[in-house]
């Protein structure tokens, strides 16, 4: 049995972030930049990433896109992005203290490497580091991945064991499909504000 167990991170107090609109019965936040692109990211709560049902229980499965799609070299640097991501998962952790963030960088123009690097530079960056611990490895098939969970989690070991020991082969359909549930955002009504 599972004890009880609360994660104590305070209100996340980063530097500048976008307006961020959740949208409403999903777990997708949208965000436009300044440079008009629109960001969503995207949070799925079902199971079946991990072998081990415990932890599998508490996985989170979390990913984000850019419309129009950036193609290499076409971003400008823009820390607000960053942020306002690192920000709506650290709002993740306050709802759900007990669980883990695990994701998977696109290969999307042959980019992965990149958006691993990216993303552990906004970690670094944000009051997560201080609270959530962030593993990032690549796979033999050049798949780059991350979990992030609370340093202090009791399953933390169990949490590490079961990252190393990730099946990306077949999560890379799980998370094609989920990509695919993204490109239908436009089509998405009742958008409220957070």
């Amino acid at each position: 049995m599972l004890k009880k167990y609360r994660m104590s991170l305070k209100k996340p107090s980063l530097p500048a972030i976008y307006q961020i609109t959740r949208i409403k019965g999903s777990g997708e936040f949208v965000f436009s930049t300044d440079s008009g692109y629109t960001y969503t990211v995207y949070f799925d709560l079902n199971k079946g990433i991990y072998p081990d049902e415990d932890l599998d229980k508490l996985a989170i499965y979390m990913g984000f896109s850019c419309v129009p799609k950036l193609e290499k070299g076409e971003g400008k640097h823009d820390p607000k992005i960053g942020a306002t991501i690192m920000h709506i998962i650290a709002n993740m952790f306050l709802a759900y203290p007990r669980y883990f963030i695990t994701y998977i960088c696109s290969s999307s123009n042959g980019q992965e490497r990149q958006r691993a690097i990216l993303f552990r530079r906004w970690y670094n960056e944000s009051v997560l580091k201080n609270k959530v611990e962030h593993k990032q490895k690549k796979t033999a098939e050049n798949t780059y991945c991350g979990a992030l969970y609370s340093k202090n989690h009791e399953l933390k070991d169990r949490m590490e064991l079961a990252f190393e020991e990730f099946d990306f082969a077949l999560k890379e359909a799980y998370n094609d499909a989920l990509e695919e549930d993204i490109a239908d955002l436009d089509e998405e009504e009742g958008i409220e504000d957070l």
